[in-house]
């Protein structure tokens, strides 16, 4: 079985396989147009399914940024062509389930296409190729709720839909799916304008690819090069000087050479008739359309018209178009954090309106009190460096040779797991100045009754060190209360220890707070600037609890010298600090560069900053310590996180 597809998705998956096969010819004979003309009008209505799916619900499916904003860009694109707004259903994230998919397609469009009507499927998402026993591929496209290692039963195949579009009465049915081309063979033909009657009678099976099957997607302004490409020409960049009318072949090759010259020769699509001899013909609108751009100077702003959703901006502000019928239109930016911004919008036949979204963020206190008490500091919005580059990891290299059995350095996960470095962009939100204490623990288990894992089990991890070296055991009678084990006391002001990562959670939700991610984690305790310490980045052992120097936790807030450059202190040293998401070696290279939140499941959880008996390369603001999700030590506590 291949490996899932994102090579060709460019954020999302996307080729045009027609499935027009076992229509029937259009009845009734005219005069063959002549050319520059179209058939006027076309016969039936023109039906559209758009599906984009950012956001699996499988946890090794990486999520896309981008499909979404495709699906909607090629409905603007359906809408320039003639396509009715009622005609058109879309699925997005979670509502594009395979049952939804299939029960639309095969069940609700059986009953409401006649058979003179046109459809076209849009499918933007991964896809999977399955080899079967004869040595032959089989295409899958993945719904949101599919599994790449189950998908016979959970994913769509190709042959799949050929059945759906046998259920289907529509004369012509068009697939639209970004994705690498296998399976088939293809073939070309010319278009002559006195061939057209002909090609929208006669039924065919055709294609048209994203790319080869070795490509990799480029993306750019929020979409794929390809979609991109696509939508211009549909919108008319394809249609030849006085001509009213596009055949699929014509709209391939041009599809092909500007998609292959703007990808910077990485991207190759393939086009061509499957079977039969006939074509999917688009017409050219006349100028009763005029357009609307939009773009804002942060990303993750949506934009919505009305109570339609355009999309979301991207890095830079990225470009929103939308092609309009004549109107007054009401348009509303929103983004959290941020004051909603609106504006009335007249739009003209013919004519472009430009519009820059001024949206500003709200202002926030600097510090607030949390419902626990603790003091909390403001976190600004905007963007940083968040992981590593290879020569910044020299340092835990260079401890890893000295000590390799240390866990840290077991299976060298530093190589890969703060890389690559990257430009995150989060959110405003509150952070604890100092870690959790006991006393504050305390407030906690008083009025919930909570006790903790390793109450439960009577025992816990205890950590010590001695004669150059630190090991641990499992001490029965260790817990929060008793960190060392029976006889020993929690200090009020020192941070709580000994808690797994639901105790954690569940002190944070009763806080009304949240475990920080660890984006957000790293923002707080690194700054703007990448720094490799809170404080800056050379190591200083008078600014942090560590290096065995103390041979325990000290009191919350010791040393306010190493606070970050928000305020928030311990953020090296003390306590390893829990944060909220899962843990994947690889998340750096998939997650989203706005808000990412980890994976939705995994093995391990996060614990970040290091501990007192810990070497100040493992305190690096980069560096990410996994662990199981009910480990509980002497070294383990945490803070919590609050949005405005």
């Amino acid at each position: 079985m291949s490996a899932l597809r994102r090579i060709m998705i460019p954020f999302a998956i996307v080729a045009m396989v027609i499935l027009a096969g076992g229509v029937a010819a259009q009845q009734g004979g005219s005069a063959s147009p002549s050319p520059g003309t179209s058939p006027q009008p076309f016969p039936g209505e023109a039906w559209a399914v758009l599906i984009g799916i950012n956001r699996y619900q499988h946890p090794r499916i990486p999520r896309l940024r981008y499909a979404v904003n495709d699906a909607q860009a090629v409905e603007r694109a359906l809408l320039a062509q003639g396509f009715r707004q009622d005609r058109i259903f879309t699925l997005t994230d979670d509502k594009a389930t395979k049952a939804a998919i299939e029960r639309l397609l095969g069940d609700q469009l059986r009953q409401q296409v006649g058979e003179n009507d046109r459809l076209l499927v849009f499918f933007a998402g991964h896809g999977k190729t399955d080899r079967l026993r004869s040595g032959e591929e089989e295409g899958y496209l993945i719904p949101v709720d599919g599994d790449p290692n189950q998908l016979f039963s959970t994913a769509i195949s190709m042959t799949a839909l050929r059945q759906i579009s046998d259920r289907l009465t529509a004369k012509q049915i068009l697939y639209i799916v970004d994705a690498c081309y296998s399976g088939y063979a293809i073939f070309n033909r010319a278009i002559a304008d006195d061939l057209l009657e002909e090609m929208v009678k006669k039924p065919a099976i055709q294609i048209l690819t994203a790319g080869r099957q070795q490509d990799e997607a480029q993306e750019r302004a929020g979409h794929g090069v390809f979609t991109d490409v696509l939508v211009r020409g549909l919108t008319g960049e394809a249609f030849a000087p006085g001509k009213a009318w596009l055949a699929l072949e014509e709209l391939g090759l041009w599809v092909k050479q500007r998609v292959f010259a703007e990808s910077n020769k990485k991207q190759l699509p393939q086009y061509g008739n499957l079977s039969g001899e006939g074509q999917f013909v688009f017409r050219k609108m006349g100028p009763a359309i005029g357009s609307l751009s939009i773009t804002a100077k942060i990303p993750g702003v949506e934009v919505w018209l009305g109570d339609r959703k355009l999309g979301e901006t991207t890095r830079g502000g990225t470009l929103l178009a939308a092609d309009l019928p004549p109107g007054t239109y009401q348009l509303k930016a929103r983004k959290p954090g941020h004051k909603d911004w609106t504006r009335t919008v007249d739009v003209s036949a013919g004519q472009r309106v430009e519009l820059t979204v001024e949206i500003e963020a709200r202002s926030y206190p600097p510090a607030i009190r949390g419902k626990d008490g603790a003091e909390m500091v403001l976190i600004p919005a905007g963007e940083f460096w968040m992981g590593n580059t290879p020569e910044g990891l020299d340092p835990i290299r260079d401890f890893c040779k000295r000590v390799p059995k240390v866990s840290v350095c077991r299976g060298k996960h530093y190589e890969r797991d703060e890389l690559p470095r990257r430009r995150v962009t989060l959110d405003a939100f509150y952070l604890d100045r100092v870690e959790v204490t006991n006393a504050l623990f305390e407030g906690f288990v008083q009025a919930t009754g909570h006790r903790t894992l390793a109450e439960q089990r009577e025992g816990s991890s205890v950590w010590g060190c001695g004669k150059g070296s630190c090991q641990s055991a499992i001490v029965a009678g260790a817990h929060w209360r008793a960190p060392t084990g029976p006889g020993s006391v929690a200090v009020p002001t020192h941070p709580v220890v000994h808690v797994s990562w639901n105790d954690a959670a569940a002190y944070c939700r009763w806080a009304g707070k949240r475990l920080p991610t660890e984006a957000e984690w790293e923002k707080a305790a690194r700054g703007t600037d990448g720094r490799r310490y809170p404080w800056g980045d050379a190591w200083d052992t008078s600014k942090a609890n560590g290096e065995g120097k103390q041979k325990g936790t000290t009191p919350a807030g010791s040393h306010p010298q190493g606070a970050s450059t928000y305020g928030a202190q311990d953020m090296a040293g003390n306590v390893w600090e829990l944060v909220a998401d899962w843990y994947d070696e690889n998340y750096y290279r998939t997650g989203p560069a706005l808000n990412p939140t980890g994976p939705e499941t995994g093995d391990f959880h996060i614990a970040r900053g290091g501990a007192w008996l810990d070497h100040a390369a493992t305190m690096m603001t980069t560096h990410r310590n996994r662990i199981f999700p009910g480990y509980a030590a002497n070294v383990i506590g945490f803070r919590c996180a609050k949005s405005p």
